[in-house]
C-alpha cells in the first residue's frame, strides 16, 4: 500500500484488484524507472524511505502513513529541522531562502502517542508534491542524498 504516494487512483486499484499481485508492482516499477538497473536504484530508495519512516515516525500507526511519513517518503530527509514542544518544521534548502521549502507539523493531542504530529496543509504545497511525484514518476527520486 505505500506505493499509494506515487500512483493515480486508478493505478492503486487495478493493482490491487490484479490477482498477481507482485507483477503488477514490478510492471509499475519498471514503467517509472524504464530499465531494471535504475528501477532496483528507484525501489531501494524508495523503500529505504519507507523502513526510515517507520523507525522515525510510528507510534499508534505506521510511521509511513503519518504526515511526516508521507512527506519524508517523498521529498527524502530535510536539510534542517527545527522542533519546538508541539510543532516541527522541516525546511528542504536553505533557511530563510524564499525558494527553499518549508513544511510545518503541529503535535495533534492523543491519548496514545507524544509522537503524532500533522502537517499545515497549504495550497502552495500541492505543486512541489506534484513536482516531486512527477520526478519519482519519471524515473528520479527526488531529494537523492
Amino acid at each position: 500500500e505505500c506505493v499509494r504516494y506515487l500512483t493515480t487512483k486508478r493505478e492503486f486499484e487495478e493493482m490491487k484488484s490484479n490477482p498477481n499481485k507482485k507483477e503488477a508492482m514490478d510492471k509499475f516499477w519498471l514503467s517509472l524507472g524504464g530499465n531494471a538497473e535504475r528501477t532496483k536504484q528507484m525501489i531501494k530508495k524508495y523503500y529505504t524511505r519507507i523502513k526510515e519512516a517507520n523507525q522515525y515516525f510510528s507510534s499508534y500507526t505506521e510511521g509511513w502513513r503519518t504526515d511526516r511519513g508521507m512527506v519524508y517518503t517523498i521529498f527524502g530527509k530535510p536539510n534542517t529541522v527545527y522542533k519546538s514542544s508541539n510543532a516541527e518544521s522541516w525546511i528542504y534548502g536553505t533557511p530563510n531562502n524564499a525558494l527553499s521549502l518549508n513544511f510545518f507539523f503541529t503535535r495533534v493531542i492523543n491519548p496514545f502517542t507524544d509522537n503524532d504530529y500533522m502537517l499545515t496543509r497549504e495550497q502552495i504545497f500541492e505543486a512541489s508534491w506534484m513536482r516531486a511525484v512527477d520526478m519519482w514518476r519519471q524515473g528520479r527520486v527526488y531529494n537523492d542524498n
